[in-house]
């Protein structure tokens, strides 16, 4: 059996990981956004409505990543989906910088919403396994009302029974569902 230092350090390396997605899903693909929007627009030549559709189009995208995240994890490992993910949010926005038409963008920021809400969920999951015990369910909520304040009412009464890992990860899609329209 490995020493409590070795299982501290793997619990460590787990929690750095699932930050690490959390920040690529919401920090690049979506806060960071926000900062490039005005050079966008200059450069790209977009009027107030095509910018607020950009994030319009990304905001959709989340949602049907969260509304398609309960299948997936029912098909892949949540470790998998979450690094297809982060990968899938990472590929799109770099290819941000290599198309200049409205539609192209549209398309990238949509796959960007979708591939963010994946990593995001996927992540949420692996920290409630990575909880202990008796920790599952507040930490699913927990991690599910960061997002917003709007999250955090309907976080507490989706909250699955401890022990359910299946039903964690339903609650914690349906909880991103509702709320993703909100999350800024």
């Amino acid at each position: 059996m490995p020493s409590s230092s070795v299982l501290c350090a793997a619990v460590l390396r787990s929690a750095a990981g699932l930050a690490l997605a959390a920040a690529v899903s919401l920090g690049l693909a979506r806060f960071s956004y926000a900062l490039l929007l005005p050079a966008m627009r200059g450069d790209l030549g977009w009027t107030y409505f095509t910018a607020g559709a950009m994030n319009t189009v990304n905001a959709a995208g989340y949602l049907l990543g969260a509304l398609l995240a309960p299948r997936a994890l029912a098909r892949f490992d949540a470790r998998q989906l979450m690094l297809a993910g982060g990968v899938l949010a990472a590929v799109m926005l770099a290819a941000h910088g290599a198309v200049r038409s409205d539609a192209a963008m549209y398309a990238l920021r949509l796959g960007t919403g979708v591939g963010s809400a994946m990593s995001f969920i996927a992540g949420g999951l692996l920290a409630a396994r990575l909880a202990a015990p008796a920790l599952r369910s507040a930490a699913s909520a927990a991690a599910a009302a960061s997002s917003t304040a709007f999250s955090a009412p309907s976080a507490v009464m989706a909250a699955p029974p401890v022990g359910n890992a299946d039903a964690q990860a339903l609650a914690l899609a349906r909880i991103h569902a509702i709320s993703a329209g909100g999350s800024r």
